[in-house]
């Protein structure tokens, strides 16, 4: 949805971030990496860091969780990476 699930920065000095809710969106976040990269694993992430860079701010902005839907996250992406082919197509 649109309204976000879990506030991560810190109000008056205190930490507010729901802590089941953080670690629901970190197992959301690797299974959408899983769906995006197969079976990801750290070779993944840091080859291709930037992918992983853009998953991440799909799903997160301003500190608040914006997207969790695996399908809407990784749409984008797949059409960056169409496009990039299509781009290298075209020098061959």
């Amino acid at each position: 949805g649109t309204r976000p699930d879990v506030d991560v920065a810190k109000v008056n000095g205190e930490n507010k971030e729901n802590e089941l809710g953080l670690l629901e969106f970190i197992h959301n976040l690797v299974e959408t990496m899983d769906k995006w990269a197969g079976s990801i694993c750290e070779l993944d992430i840091m080859y291709q860091l930037e992918e992983v860079h853009f998953i991440l701010d799909e799903m997160v902005m301003n500190g608040y969780i914006v997207e969790t839907c695996k399908g809407a996250t990784l749409r984008p992406v797949d059409l960056l990476e169409r496009e990039s082919r299509k781009g290298e197509a075209m020098f061959k």
